[in-house]
This record gives structure tokens, C-alpha cells and sequence, in this order.
């Protein structure tokens, strides 16, 4: 059976041309023992230029009726996948729920081998009332679409000057981001990173009136308010985005309703930072995300459950 094997040694193979040989060069092999045997076989011949997890993705997917996986449990992703150092997403993303989030996201952070490339920051509120952000399938999805092309970092805030901190951070190391995305429970009048005093970002302006003429701003760009000059949380926030994300960035607001009425707080953030914003009309959560690295920058495209996206631009 194995002399059948039809790649030759020398030859430049892809795991998908192993996967389709061992399927035509022995059709008639009934028994998966053998099936067994010949991929193994394959293996030993190609091992220095592919390994065998790619091969068996390969074989799924030309025949998922195989199931060889069973066959080769010490090459499972799920069971060989190496434990994530949760020690440095603590301390250089500030995530305390690791098992909200894909794996292979996580795992790219950490891996750092997205350095130069365009990248995009996803604040998520620590605090969840709910269980809403208890896991975030939807990031799988836009990693999926931006493999190789841009690099996503997770950080997790308590309130909106951490978010600024850690904002500030990664930018110190990657340079400014292409976009940003915010997860967190919401209104029209604003999102919250904690429920606790200073934990949420609240609007200046009346949300059901439309705005008139431009805010009013200092000479830094931002309105100081307080009796001892300090910074809302709305312009602390509001300067994190303009600050440290790229000009022409986007920024999608994973938040109930923060696009909902005359003037919500996706359309004031957009007015003050002049960044495009896109944000849900409606209580929801976003049913999948989707991203595109074009010349102008990355495009984030959101589709809600059971709400409209709108986007504001300032």
C-alpha cells in the first residue's frame, strides 16, 4: 500500500496535496487502520515541511466522513492547544475573563507576531449585569476575516480613564490604531465599564434634542468641566479615541441603543473626535463582525440582533 503513496520526496507539497494523494492513491482501502497507516506513512515522508493538524484540516475538509481525528487524538487542537499565559494577559491587557474570547485571538496577542501590521483596539467593560459579554464568539469571526492582514487586541476597563491607560499603552508599542470597538452595557446616554461611581461614560449634551452648532471645546480639543477643572467621562473617553486611534478610523459601539434618538452618544463621540462611529438603534447585541483591510484603512461592518446599525460621522 505505501509504495502506492504517489508524492514524490523531493517534491514541494502542500498540506492539501498530501491530504488529496492519500485519498487517490489507495481509493479501494476500506479499513481505517489502513487509511491510518498510510497517512502516517505521508507523515514521515513530509514531516519536516507541514505537520499533521494541518493535514487532517485538510482531510476534514475533503472528507468529512473520515473522521481521522479519532484516530490521531494527540493532534486534536482542542487537546494539544497549549494553556494561554494568563498571567501576561493580566498585566499587559488587563483581562480578568480570559474565557470570554476566542482562543486563537488571545493566542495572537500573546504571540505578537502582528507587529507592524494595521491593528484595532476592543475595549470591554469589565462589568457585565447580565451575562451578555460572558462570551464573544462574533471576534472569532473578524479574526477570521483579518488573518494575516491586521491584528486585534482585547483589553478589559473598569472605567474610562483604565481604558485611556491601557489605550495608551498598546499604542506606545503598536502606534495608533486603525479601529476600535467598545463592549459594554448601554443607553442612548452612554455605556458602562463598572457599576460603580466613575465606571461609566455619560453624555455632555441632552440625547433627545438635536445638537446645535458645534461643542464647545478647550484648546486641547476637549471641554473641562467640574469646579477643579477636571475632564467628564465623556471627554476623558472622547479623547482616548481621538487621541490614540488613526484619522480616518472607525469605531463600532457594541452597546444597547448608544445609536438610538436625536442625539445618543454614538453621534456626540462622533462630533467631538470626528472619527465615524457606528452604533445600535435599539437594545441588542451584535450577532457577528466582519472586517476588510482596504487602502483607506480597515473596515469594521457590525450586524445587530434585532437593531439597525447607524453610523455617524463627525
Amino acid at each position: 500500500m505505501h509504495e502506492q503513496f504517489t508524492l514524490p520526496e523531493d517534491a514541494e507539497v502542500t498540506p492539501r496535496d498530501i491530504a488529496e494523494s492519500i485519498l487517490d492513491s489507495n481509493p479501494e482501502v476500506a479499513l481505517q487502520k489502513e487509511r491510518v497507516e498510510l497517512i502516517q506513512h505521508a507523515l514521515e515522508i513530509f514531516a519536516a515541511r507541514c505537520n499533521l493538524q494541518d493535514v487532517l484540516d485538510e482531510l476534514d475538509q475533503l472528507d468529512p466522513k473520515l473522521g481521522l481525528r479519532e484516530d490521531f487524538p494527540e493532534f486534536n487542537q482542542k487537546t494539544q492547544e497549549a494553556p494561554l499565559d494568563t498571567a501576561r494577559l493580566k498585566s499587559e491587557f488587563n483581562i480578568d475573563f480570559p474565557d470570554r474570547y476566542p482562543s486563537e485571538v488571545l493566542q495572537q496577542m500573546l504571540d505578537g507576531d502582528m507587529t507592524g501590521k494595521p491593528w484595532g483596539i476592543v475595549v470591554v467593560a469589565k462589568y457585565d449585569s447580565n451575562g451578555a459579554l460572558e462570551y464573544m464568539p462574533q471576534l472569532s469571526g473578524l479574526h477570521e476575516d483579518l488573518r494575516e492582514e491586521a491584528a486585534i487586541r482585547v483589553v478589559e476597563a473598569s472605567s474610562p480613564e483604565e481604558a485611556s491607560e491601557l489605550t495608551a499603552a498598546l499604542v506606545a508599542k503598536y502606534g495608533k490604531a486603525s479601529f476600535g470597538i467598545v463592549v459594554a452595557h448601554g443607553s442612548e446616554k452612554g455605556f458602562t465599564f463598572d457599576d460603580v461611581e466613575g465606571g461609566r461614560v455619560e453624555v455632555d449634551e441632552p440625547v433627545d434634542e438635536e445638537p446645535e452648532g458645534l461643542p464647545e471645546v478647550t484648546m486641547n480639543g476637549f471641554e473641562e468641566e467640574g469646579e477643579e477643572g477636571e475632564k467628564s467621562s465623556f471627554d476623558i473617553f472622547s479623547e482616548t479615541l481621538a487621541t490614540h486611534l488613526e484619522d480616518d478610523a472607525s469605531v463600532v459601539l457594541v452597546s444597547c441603543s448608544t445609536g438610538k434618538g436625536k442625539n445618543p452618544v454614538g453621534k456626540q463621540l462622533a462630533r467631538v473626535t470626528h472619527l465615524s462611529v457606528t452604533a445600535p438603534d435599539a437594545d441588542t447585541n451584535v450577532s457577528d463582525l466582519h472586517g476588510e483591510v482596504k487602502a483607506g484603512g480597515v473596515e469594521i461592518r457590525p450586524e445587530y440582533n434585532k437593531a439597525s446599525a447607524q453610523t455617524f460621522t463627525g
